[in-house]
């Protein structure tokens, strides 16, 4: 089976030369390389790939690690900037929330107990016990 091997390491060559020619005519548009399209586009199972063919996987993290040529423009920037300190804005928010019901949550836990331990000796002053229902 030495030439059906052969065959699919070309296919995962020409597979993967065909990935880095893509995202070079288009950096940052192309879609990542995934190992499911690999091997939808060479025709074998996943399994297969990791099983034999280690090093493809090695060459689809280069391409996908690989820095993009085109860097960001400044207002890209900015505009990620803003949404991020909008997002600081909104988690600091949330976190003040959460902390006022948990604060809320306690206080009424604490006064639900408190209200238990009053009616309990209330009923031990009186000497009240639990009515037996009659049937």
């Amino acid at each position: 089976m030495p030439h059906a091997e052969g065959t699919v390491a070309a296919r995962l060559q020409a597979a993967l030369e065909q990935a880095a020619a893509e995202d070079a005519d288009a950096p940052g548009t192309a879609e990542q390389p995934t190992v499911a399209a690999l091997c939808r586009r060479v025709g074998i199972s996943r399994n297969t790939l990791y099983r034999y063919y280690p090093e493809a996987l090695q060459a689809i993290r280069q391409l996908r690690d690989r820095p993009d040529s085109n860097p960001p423009d400044q207002p890209t920037i900015e505009r990620l900037r803003t949404e991020l300190s909008s997002a600081n804005t909104l988690a600091r928010q949330l976190v003040a929330l959460l902390d006022h019901y948990v604060a809320a949550y306690q206080e009424t836990r604490d006064l639900l107990a408190q209200r238990d331990r009053e009616l309990a000796e209330e009923r031990r002053s009186r000497g009240s016990m639990p009515t037996k229902l009659r049937r």
